[in-house]
């Protein structure tokens, strides 16, 4: 009966490596890693079984007759343990919820009940199989042994499929499916060839592929420190936010871009591998994990006094760290999450851990951010906002805003800025500080822009621009959407399509964009040839100097208004010299956030060439904007 020794021994002791394999290196708690234990452990067990089966089977005789029995019993009972824990693992790769209910799993665990059942009773019933004078042979009830077997298979592959975007990624979701049809392919074989079954085999190739696809240790290890990644962090918090037992503390090393760079990148790769260290060593209890960027985040039970922890590990980095020679002295900040904190995913966990996380960074020393409610509905706004923009953007709905320039010498219009605006499903407007940034993460902020500017020229094709007193309109680039490769021939291509100037459009960078000079020199000089004009907007927000903007072809400056409204609010030197310089520099200069007419004078009288604010007006939609500012009626 049942596989040939030959084939069964050596699937018994490659089983064998892979649980050596499994328990030398460390497994998060989570069901997928659970069951996977169990499961080589059935597998182990069932071609056992299966060796010490086939083998008094062929050595039947008389006085070995209940030997025989229990052996053939056992068999098929691990063999249908093995088939569920195959299903169940599958049920948990795509995170069905209610498969944590009670009586979700009884009722998938009724077949293999039942046929485990009448296998055990086969010793009376000779239901499932018999054992004769002949030896072995199959019972009448044998096709429910099959039905089992293929009932979890067809289940599983339903789930797979049906769930599919539960997966992370294609590899996720094909090798899900690869395994099942391993699986397929062993019961087909025993349902052909039930004197030479080869299913162990077959189950063998769908462990392996398990471990290549979802077990493999370093998929879920971060190399530098040890701990656990950000992707095993996403699967425990997966499985532990149903159970809203677990204290979460994060802390983060403060600046840490800064540090890295003063200290050198090896340097501070070896203090966080030794801060990894620390935290296994010190806390074997806790499971750690390094979510990148100096940020660390432990899981404890629900019953840990957070505050003495928090004190231990600040207590620690009073400290220095030895790197290699290099004394690193880090500082850190906290975020905690604690126990029956009510969220309804891991991604919804993560996302509101580190907006605390955020606010930690941003606090005076001591200060410890509690994730609370604000946390939890910023992140639902954001996923609001990111579907509605990837709408918005798919379909083309993204309306262009104008905000006039006025010249300070006669007070009149010469120019507007194109603002982009989004709705939200009711028709309200979305702030473009809550979109851009998400724009910019996403990636379609590359799009979007070309949007705006296609929908600028288009306005400004369809009407008279003297009519509304402008000579040109702005449209802003993000740093992100200023670094593609092909901006300039993108812009080119809608330009040359629109059949316009090129210095009607003027292009606004912030100096966030400056971060990288020699490469904006590159791409300015590259855009600047086929005719393009460059504004630096929101002057005094980020870290340029003088020197570098001389060497940039901008042809105006814009001075944040934070700058503007300080002045006016208590006047002094800084902003009367700066723009003088730009002035001596050959820029124009532009004050923007003007909001009442001692701003205006106040600017004017600084020399400034243009103004922008709600003083003049407010972003106007493109009909609205032409309706106000037309000359002719």
């Amino acid at each position: 009966m049942i596989s040939s020794v030959s084939t069964a021994i050596p699937s018994f002791i490659i089983l064998i490596l892979f649980l050596a394999c499994f328990f030398s290196a460390p497994r998060i708690p989570i069901l997928t890693n659970r069951l996977y234990i169990l499961l080589l452990f059935a597998t182990l067990v069932t071609a056992a079984m299966n060796i010490l089966a086939s083998y008094a089977n062929r050595n039947f005789s008389v006085d070995r007759f209940i030997v025989t029995y229990i052996f053939n019993t056992l068999f098929f009972v691990a063999l249908l343990v093995r088939s569920y824990l195959f299903f169940a693992y599958s049920a948990s790769l795509v995170n069905l919820n209610h498969y944590n209910t009670r009586m979700f799993a009884w009722v998938f665990r009724l077949p293999m009940i039942i046929t485990a059942v009448v296998a055990v009773t086969s010793f009376k019933t000779k239901a499932l199989f018999r054992i004769t004078d002949a030896g072995f042979e199959k019972g009448p009830f044998m096709y429910l042994l099959y039905m089992c077997l293929y009932f979890y298979l067809i289940v599983s592959v339903f789930a797979i499929i049906i769930h599919k975007k539960n997966f992370s990624g294609a590899r996720d979701f094909w090798g899900a499916i690869a395994f099942n049809v391993f699986l397929a392919s062993g019961s087909l074989y025993v349902s052909v060839f039930p004197t030479s079954l080869m299913i162990d085999t077959f189950c063998l190739m769908s462990v392996i592929v398990i471990f290549l696809c979802f077990e493999n240790p370093d998929f879920r290890t971060e190399a530098r420190t040890g701990l656990f990644n950000g992707n095993a962090l996403h699967d425990y918090l997966q499985e532990m936010h149903y159970k809203k037992n677990i204290l979460l503390l994060a802390f983060v090393i403060k600046n840490y871009q800064d540090i890295r760079e003063i200290y050198g990148i090896p340097s501070m790769d070896t203090g966080i591998r030794l801060i990894g260290n620390y935290l296994k060593t010190s806390y074997p209890e806790i499971t750690s994990f390094y979510f990148k960027e100096g940020r660390f985040i432990l899981s404890a039970d629900a019953d840990t006094d957070a505050d003495e922890l928090c004190k231990s590990i600040a207590e620690r980095f009073e400290n220095s760290w030895d790197a290699k020679g290099v004394e690193l002295y880090l500082n850190i900040c906290f975020a905690r999450m604690d126990p029956g904190t009510d969220l309804s995913s891991a991604d919804l966990t993560l996302n509101a851990l580190i907006s605390a996380m955020n606010r930690a960074v941003k606090s005076d020393d001591g200060f410890v951010a509690v994730v609370g409610d604000k946390d939890i509905t910023d992140y639902i706004k954001e996923i609001s906002v990111k579907k509605i923009l990837e709408l918005t953007v798919e379909e083309n709905l993204i309306e262009v805003f104008l905000q006039p320039i006025v010249e300070t010498a006669h007070l009149r219009i010469v120019g507007a800025e194109a603002l982009a605006r989004i709705r939200d499903r009711e028709g309200r407007f979305i702030s473009p500080e809550d979109f851009i940034p998400i724009a910019e993460k996403n990636g379609c902020i590359t799009t979007l822009g070309e949007q705006i500017l296609d929908k600028t020229c288009k306005f400004i094709k369809e009407n008279s621009l003297d009519s509304i007193g402008l000579s040109w309109i702005n449209v802003n680039l993000s740093p992100i959407q200023f670094f593609v490769n092909d901006i300039a021939a993108s812009y080119e291509e809608i330009i040359r399509r629109n059949g316009l100037d090129y210095n009607i459009i003027r292009l606004e960078i912030t100096e966030e964009s400056m971060v990288s000079h020699s490469l904006l020199l590159k791409q300015m000089e590259s855009m600047t040839e086929k005719g393009f004009q460059f504004v630096l907007d929101d002057y005094g927000k980020g870290y340029s100097n003088l020197s570098r903007l001389h060497k940039c072809p901008f042809v105006n400056i814009k001075i944040d208004m934070e700058l503007v409204w300080a002045y006016c609010n208590n006047p002094n030197l800084l902003l009367p010299s700066m723009i003088s310089s730009f002035k001596s520099m050959g820029f124009t200069v532009t004050a923007e956030g003007i909001e009442n007419r001692e701003m205006a004078d106040a600017m004017i009288a600084l020399g400034c060439d243009y103004l922008q604010g709600y003083y003049f007006s407010k972003p106007l939609s493109m009909p609205d904007f032409t309706k106000a500012f037309a000359i002719f009626a």
